[in-house]
Formats: C-alpha cells, sequence, structure tokens
C-alpha cells in the first residue's frame, strides 16, 4: 500500500465561481434589496416613529410567505418601485462609508 497524497485538483482554486447560486436568478441582488429594507426600516426606527416596530413584527413578519414580497412590503409602506427607497439607503450606506 501506497501512502501518496491525492493530486490537487488545479480547478479547486476557482471553484467560487461554479457556485451557481451566485449567479442564477438573481440570487446575489436579493441580499441587497433584503440590506436595503433593513436599512429603510431602521431609518424609520431612528426618525421616531414608535409605530416602526410593530408594523415591522405585524405587518412584515408575520406574513410570512403569505403574498409577493413586493405587496408585503407595500403593506409596510416600502415602496421598492420608489427613487427614495434607495436614495435613504445608499445615502445612509454613504454616510457609514464616510465615517471610515
Amino acid at each position: 500500500m501506497s501512502k501518496s497524497k491525492p493530486k490537487k485538483d488545479e480547478k479547486l482554486n476557482i471553484s467560487s465561481v461554479t457556485v451557481p447560486h451566485f449567479y442564477y436568478y438573481f440570487y446575489v441582488y436579493k441580499y441587497a434589496i433584503g440590506q436595503l429594507v433593513g436599512i429603510n426600516f431602521y431609518l424609520q426606527y431612528k426618525k421616531g416613529k414608535s409605530s416602526v416596530i410593530k408594523n415591522y413584527i405585524e405587518n412584515f413578519l408575520s406574513m410570512g410567505g403569505s403574498d409577493f414580497p413586493l405587496e408585503i412590503l407595500q403593506k409596510v409602506g416600502l415602496n421598492l418601485y420608489s427613487e427614495e427607497f434607495y436614495k435613504n439607503g445608499f445615502d445612509f450606506i454613504d454616510s457609514l462609508i464616510q465615517k471610515w
């Protein structure tokens, strides 16, 4: 019995690009939208809207998969078709970058 090491496959060095969920079905964009949704909820909370937490729990989290995501977000006051939604999110991210 030989104790030779297994050959290392050269393709292992680039295996991360073979993970299909990184580039199929706009998967990575879902993370970005999720971050913007969270930021917009946070910004509402930061402005002192006391109803934000109740709205978040009762009208967002409790909805689960009962409706399309865009519809659920509309019900809690987040309009992904609105330029303001993205501007608020990216301005907040920019403010964090400027701090560093």
